[in-house]
């Protein structure tokens, strides 16, 4: 240690490699420039020698000359501590750069590769071949930990050598945490305990979030002389901003350790199922195997449908298998196309799974699932009509060939017919206001051009509940006659997706040509044919519509999807007139048409486009909710995955025949009776479970949920006895196993893009060797003051007695 570094250390700084500048000043104002402190001890001298050679001339000239020096020293010495004099040095220090070390915490390290032959020779060697190493598997975090408490090259102690350490984990979906292990070492620097830091290694966290990791540190952690970011990580993000665009905003370089396999034998399912299928008829599924790995062997792959919600029809609780096959995996992806028969209707999961394979890490992704909704005979629609259009006879072709609807589905209140056709032909309604039973089994209606008359308020009223309450669909469809100015002083007029205008008038003085807004893209029954080219087709095909009914605008809660190509809004003066538009309201949702000439597209095409149009429609309506009757007893929870510990919210509507809420006093035990039943469970040991009334008609109740598998609900419908169930998947694996691979893609991108360097887990040790650290100068001006110290002091003092003594001498009083 040299001179410099030992003045560095007495000031209380490291590292000090020279002293650039040094200068010294006056910090009294009144002595700034030093003028007055000049002439100030010039004036002390002269005095001084004034009292000694005319006061005190009776000695020798040698003493008065020596003591007129010692008192002009004393009170120079005086007036200088009264100018606060400083001594400022430049100090030019090259501390040490920092290093960043990030680990990753999240639960994909705590999978167990299967390392084994020459591969575990050299990971064992690289840990530093302990007597004490376990034998078999270790989890990837186990092989780290290990790493860092290797005694003879250790990265950690390595590295301290040239660069200030600082450590975090990252576990969490939103940042890191700071591991602080600090140590001295035997020349009293210090340096991270590599053996607490191993310890604190964890693999709690559910995702892996290395951009957020990455921007949590630029933003809580100064960066100023940082030399690089040493990421130990598998790299499987699946969570948050992208770790490049990070990596690119910390602006240093990123040295990738990957941890884990880049290649691994895995086999993962996909499964392709419509979404509605039909009782009793064939209906296509797809299984897409995934493979790595296992190119040529032969997997079971076994489909079933489990229910998840029905209307307590015979068999319903039970699993049904739909296939059970051995496939040969062919290539990167094997295809098995089945044909299934529904021999059940209502809502299903249909799961395709395979066994775990010799090799596999990860199975979850050996296991992949849909739900589906399987409908028994029929959807069933209501048509409100005044007297006959084009528009509902077409409706009526289209659906009564539909073989979700068919004869038997599609139903129509005609005002205008003869009340003799209405009694002798099924396809009429008597009246628009059937019991509360049958109408509520309806699945979507369809309201045209009625006069407001002609509703009543049992009507308007019963569509409200059936649309807000049970979720039901509304179609809206105006005519030239009457308009949807009608409906203003109905609950229905609330519920349309325009705001209607009381004093409109059809306008048919020029023919348009509608326009598709941009949101119409996003509404799948606006798409027609099977491409954009074929959709652009189908609505030029509409042709030249000769009016339509203008509204003030359209709803705030509402997407309009056809406007106008001219004609705005008097509300605004901008927007254009809704044609086709729609809404949400409660649990169902409302369509509004502003005309009654869609048929027109059958022109050139046909039902092509027509059928496209309407059948879309009536499935997006009609499915979204509880089918038919199963509307009045409907068992619900709030997801269909869990985590073990979790809290199920069962949540149960109720109706009695009527579709009338169930109330607490409707019901003996005061609410509602359900069985929970664990996997591989038995109903009859499942204890009862109260689900208590929320208010009228909706019942719910919490459950904890302990053990994977699949878990069961069971509830007692009180009015007819039958059983409705609900299952669900608890699962204690997170998304971090869904995949063992290391993502060694990500891993050279951050890598590469940032300028640092990718290494395995074998060579991690080169890291402390490759990575040289590049000292930055920083120069510090430390600024001391002089007039409060204590070398001053002794020096007035000291002067002061040397004067004492001198005057003794001489004999002076």
């Amino acid at each position: 240690m040299n001179t410099t570094e030992i003045l560095g250390r007495m000031l209380g700084f490291e590292e000090v490699s020279e002293v650039e500048s040094k200068s010294w000043a006056f910090t009294a104002p009144w002595a700034e420039g030093g003028a007055w402190v000049l002439f100030g001890c010039l004036g002390l001298a002269v005095v001084s020698v004034l009292f000694y050679f005319r006061w005190q001339s009776g000695r020798r000239p040698v003493a008065r000359i020596c003591l007129a020096v010692f008192r002009a020293a004393l009170l120079c010495l005086v007036l200088l501590v009264l100018a606060e004099p400083v001594l400022q040095l430049e100090l030019v220090r090259k501390p040490k750069p920092s290093l960043w070390l990030v680990f990753d915490g999240s639960d994909s390290m705590g999978i167990e590769d299967r390392i084994v032959g020459e591969q575990r020779e050299e990971f064992v060697k690289a840990v530093g071949a302990p007597d004490n190493f376990p034998q078999g598997d270790l989890s990837r975090v186990e092989w780290l930990r290990w790493l860092l408490k290797n005694p003879g090259k250790n990265l950690l102690r390595d590295l301290s050598e040239k660069f200030r350490l600082c450590v975090f984990k990252f576990d969490r979906p939103d940042g890191v945490e700071r591991i602080e292990h600090i140590v001295k070492n035997e020349e009293g620097e210090e340096q991270v305990d590599a053996s607490k830091v191993a310890d604190e290694l964890t693999t709690s966290g559910q995702v892996t979030a290395i951009g957020s990791a990455l921007d949590n540190l630029a933003r809580r952690h100064g960066k100023g002389n940082l030399a690089g970011i040493v990421l130990f990580s598998d790299f499987g993000q699946n969570s948050g901003p992208s770790p490049e665009e990070a990596a690119a905003r910390l602006g240093v370089p990123i040295y990738t350790v990957g941890i884990g396999p880049e290649a691994v034998k895995d086999l993962s399912l996909n499964l392709q199922a419509p979404l509605l299928m039909k009782k009793a008829e064939r209906s296509n599924i797809a299984v897409n195997l995934r493979e790595c790995g296992l190119v040529g062997q032969s997997v079971k792959v076994r489909i079933v449908a489990r229910p998840v919600g029905g209307d307590g029809s015979p068999g319903l609780g039970s699993e049904q298998v739909i296939e059970e096959k051995e496939v040969k995996l062919t290539g990167d992806m094997t295809t098995l196309d089945i044909i299934y028969t529904p021999e059940t209707a209502g809502r299903f999961t249909v799961s395709a799974e395979v066994e775990t394979q010799d090799g596999e890490v990860v199975d979850q992704n050996n296991r992949a699932e849909r739900e589906v909704t399987i409908r028994d005979d029929f959807l069933r629609l209501m048509y409100v009509e005044y007297e006959p259009t084009w528009e509902w006879r077409f409706i009526k072709e289209v659906f009564y060939r539909d073989k979700l609807v068919g004869e038997r589905g599609f139903r129509t209140f005609l005002r205008s017919a003869d009340p003799k056709v209405r009694h002798t032909n099924n396809l009429f309604l008597q009246t628009m206001t059937p019991p509360r039973s049958e109408f509520f089994e309806n699945d979507v209606i369809f309201l045209g051009d009625m006069p407001a008359s002609t509703l009543s308020t049992r009507f308007c009223e019963m569509v409200k509940e059936f649309v807000g309450k049970f979720g039901g669909g509304l179609v809206v469809i105006s005519g030239p006659r009457f308009g949807p100015s009608q409906l203003l002083a109905t609950p229905i007029g609330g519920m349309l997706p325009i705001v209607a205008d009381p004093n409109a008038r059809p306008r048919d003085e020029r023919e348009f040509r509608a326009v598709l807004t941009a949101d119409a893209a996003t509404v799948p029954f606006m798409q027609l044919g099977e491409n954009p080219q074929e959709n652009i087709r189908g609505w030029n095909n509409l042709g030249a519509i000769p009016w339509y009914q203008p509204s003030l605008r359209p709803h705030p809660l509402a997407t309009v999807l056809l406007s106008h190509p001219a004609d705005v809004c008097p509300s605004d003066g901008q927007t254009r007139q809704p044609l086709i538009a729609i809404r949400r309201y409660g649990k169902g949702e409302v369509i509004y048409l502003a005309f009654n000439e869609t048929w027109r597209m059958r022109r050139k095409y046909g039902e092509l486009f027509y059928r496209q149009f309407w059948g879309q429609m009536i499935h997006r309506l009609g499915l979204s909710h509880a089918l038919g009757s199963q509307k009045r007893f409907v068992v619900r929870t709030d997801r269909q995955r869990y985590k073990e510990e979790d809290r199920v919210i069962l949540s149960i509507e109720a109706y009695n025949k009527d579709f009338e809420p169930l109330t607490e006093g409707d019901l003996p035990q005061g609410g509602l009776t359900a069985r929970h039943i664990a996997p591989q469970g038995d109903s009859a040991d499942a204890a009862p479970l109260l689900v208590s009334s929320l208010r009228d008609g909706i019942f719910e109740a919490e459950v904890q949920v302990f053990g994977a598998g699949e878990h069961t609900l069971k509830v007692t419908d009180p009015i007819t006895g039958d059983v409705s169930e609900v299952n669900f998947q608890v699962t204690s694996s997170s998304a971090e196993r869904r995949s063992g691979k290391r993502n060694s893609v990500l891993e050279a991108k951050l890598a590469s893009s940032t300028g640092g360097r990718t290494y395995d887990f074998d060579t991690a040790s080169r890291i402390a060797d490759e990575i040289q650290p590049v000292p930055r100068p920083e120069v510090t001006l430390k600024v001391l003051p002089l007039w409060n110290t204590w070398p001053v002091f002794i020096l007035v003092v000291l002067l002061m007695l040397v004067e004492w003594l001198f005057r003794k001498l001489v004999n002076l009083p």
